[in-house]
């Protein structure tokens, strides 16, 4: 993922926190497309609902 701040390439998985700017993005930021962090459709939805959508 290419991070909206600093134009990073970092591996969401990781977290959703860019390594270089420290910038914490939100999954209402990025499109799932994007992103690849979640492994599957569950993890997708348990994100989501953490972050208020």
């Amino acid at each position: 993922m290419i991070c909206p701040s600093c134009d990073f390439d970092f591996d969401p998985a990781r977290g959703l926190q860019c390594p270089r700017c420290g910038e914490a993005i939100d999954c209402s930021e990025i499109g799932c497309a994007n992103c690849d962090a979640c492994n599957d459709v569950f993890q997708q939805v348990t994100r989501r609902i953490r972050s208020g959508d």
